[in-house]
């Protein structure tokens, strides 16, 4: 899964690296991956999808959308992420899950940002369910506007979700 070779990256190094963590996800990773392969960014990208101790097809449903698989045997999704991160190549690593379906313009946002200003140490954002419970659909959306104004007003981002995050190599 690739786009375009950026020419600004080191030879042979692709600008982004998503890491996805997934245990026993098979049912819903197809859509996830569908999702990073229809990214509209200009950039080269790579896909790791770190199969964390999963019981069912999580792996070869990652191999047949033609990502590479990671594994990683001790269960955790902290654990699964960080051995994402240790095998990633990309210069910048950007996270997301594996029941997470992203936007197709994504990864052009998250490069536009670190385009405009170099200096960043990560780039994040909220998540979003799609036909949540009652709760899901009032709380997170608040809980974002109220991290998003605290940050507009002390320059601190007080939390991120992993979900949605990009942090450069």
């Amino acid at each position: 899964m690739s786009a375009v070779p950026d020419p600004a990256a080191p030879a042979g190094r692709p600008r982004f690296s998503v890491v996805v963590p997934a245990h026993d996800e098979a049912d819903l990773l197809g859509a996830a991956l569908e999702a990073l392969a229809a990214q509209d960014v200009d950039a080269a990208y790579e896909v790791l999808v770190v199969d964390n101790a999963s019981t069912d097809a999580t792996a070869a449903v990652a191999r047949a959308h033609g990502v590479r698989v990671v594994p990683q045997p001790r269960r955790g999704v902290c654990q699964a992420r960080q051995t994402g991160v240790d095998a990633a190549r990309g210069e910048i690593i950007a996270s997301t899950d594996a029941d997470s379906v992203v936007s197709p313009d994504w990864l052009r946002r998250l490069d536009a940002a670190f385009r405009a200003d170099p200096s960043l140490v990560a780039v994040a954002g909220p998540c979003r369910y799609t036909d949540p419970p009652w709760w899901a659909a009032v709380f997170p959306p608040a809980f974002f506007v109220v991290v998003d104004r605290l940050h507009a007003r002390t320059r601190r981002l007080l939390y991120l979700t992993a979900t949605n995050v990009a942090v450069p190599r």
